[in-house]
């Protein structure tokens, strides 16, 4: 499983070790590309709206 499927699965399921300074720095380092990047804020801003 990919750092995004990961980050990805996490974020669906509500989970709180996804966060926003983590997606930061796995795009830095290069384990997730720019549009993953965009796309796991993207989903991680929309579970914060819904909490």
């Amino acid at each position: 499983m990919s750092t995004f499927e990961l980050c990805k699965s996490l974020i669906q399921k509500g989970s709180s070790v996804v966060t926003a300074e983590k997606l930061d720095v796995f795009l830095l380092v290069g384990r997730i590309s720019q549009e993953e990047y965009i796309q796991l804020n993207e989903e991680l801003n929309a579970q914060k709206e819904e909490e």
